[in-house]
């Protein structure tokens, strides 16, 4: 029996368990979160951006083939998912203390801290938000023990504990960037010239025999992925976990593990056998998810992005061969 529509049956339903749960958390706390929202505007923005691309790449078949109502339905739930997304991630770092966006954020204005808002933490660990990006002295937050879902007043608690430095140095910050990304190429071409997968049932339903070929419609499907993954996993997903795990034994790193084996599952059915994926893709999370804690979710679209490019001209001929 084939596991992989069971697998990826049920990391489709925790994803939209994620989604839903956020979309509830931001009308919760809508007033804290309209801090953010110019800078999950603009992620919105880019979203569509890549999505108008793939539609004018694809344009001469796509619209005979799906509706227009269809299709603008869909833009604009992709532009919800996102939009709550970036909101959420944002609101559960200044909890934790990281900078989300410590680029984009001073470019929109947002470096003060708000004056104290009442907010509503669901679930059951509260937690106390530090206002909006980036945080100009990231914050160890006080947490109550478990309880229902509670109105709890932000403030900034006594001690302070960097997470992140206060500056990026810069050659530091690019060095990482490129040298991380083009490392998870190199070990994905060892690995995979070891185990000699081959493309997956579910993955050659969905691309051409092309693929060797960086197209332009290749290009925009692979850094829309890498922008919206990133937004989803690490900014999302990593830092709701961190919320609930930083009392833990493990604290933070128990979050990146988690939604890091949550995204290797979404891989599944993309090579054949299935391990290798996974084996290609589970490192890369866990680096990832160091990067988001260190420089924020900027460095690591760049990193998904570059990997995701040079890989889409190096790989290929090692599993479409």
């Amino acid at each position: 029996m084939n596991p992989t529509p069971s697998l990826a049956t049920i990391y489709l339903i925790i994803l939209a368990v994620f989604i839903l749960g956020f979309l509830v958390n931001w009308y919760r706390n809508r007033t804290t979160m309209a801090a953010y929202k110019r800078i999950g505007f603009r992620a919105a923005i880019i979203f569509v951006i890549f999505e108008l691309l793939l539609l004018a790449i694809t344009r001469s078949q796509f619209f005979i083939e799906v509706n227009v109502l269809v299709v603008v339905a869909t833009l604009g739930v992709g532009i919800l998912r996102v939009w709550a997304v970036v909101n959420n991630g944002i609101f559960f770092s200044n909890q934790l203390g990281i900078r989300s966006f410590p680029l984009l954020a001073p470019r929109l204005g947002l470096s003060a801290v708000p004056a104290e808002t009442p907010v509503v933490i669901p679930a059951a660990v509260v937690v106390e938000d530090s206002g909006p990006e980036p945080l100009l002295a990231a914050t160890t937050p006080a947490y109550a023990s478990e309880a229902p879902t509670v109105s709890v007043l932000a403030t900034a608690p006594e001690a302070s504990v960097p997470l992140v430095p206060p500056s990026i140095p810069w050659p530091r910050y690019w060095l990482t960037i490129a040298g991380l990304a083009l490392a998870a190429v190199a070990y994905s071409a060892v690995l995979f010239l070891i185990a000699h997968p081959q493309i997956g049932l579910f993955a050659r339903d969905l691309v051409s025999s092309d693929v060797q070929v960086l197209t332009p419609l290749t290009l925009v499907i692979i850094l829309e992925f890498a922008f919206v993954e990133e937004l989803i996993f690490r900014l999302g997903i990593q830092n709701y976990l961190g919320t609930k795990l930083i009392n833990k034994r493990y604290g933070y790193a128990g979050a990146i593990v988690l939604t890091a084996v949550l995204w290797t599952l979404g891989h599944v059915g993309s090579l054949d056998p299935d391990w290798v994926k996974l084996a290609q893709v589970f490192p890369l999370g866990l680096a990832l998810g160091w990067l988001y804690r260190k420089y924020g979710i900027e460095s690591t679209i760049l990193v998904h992005g570059l990997f995701n490019v040079v890989g889409a001209l190096v790989l290929p001929p090692l599993y479409l061969g």
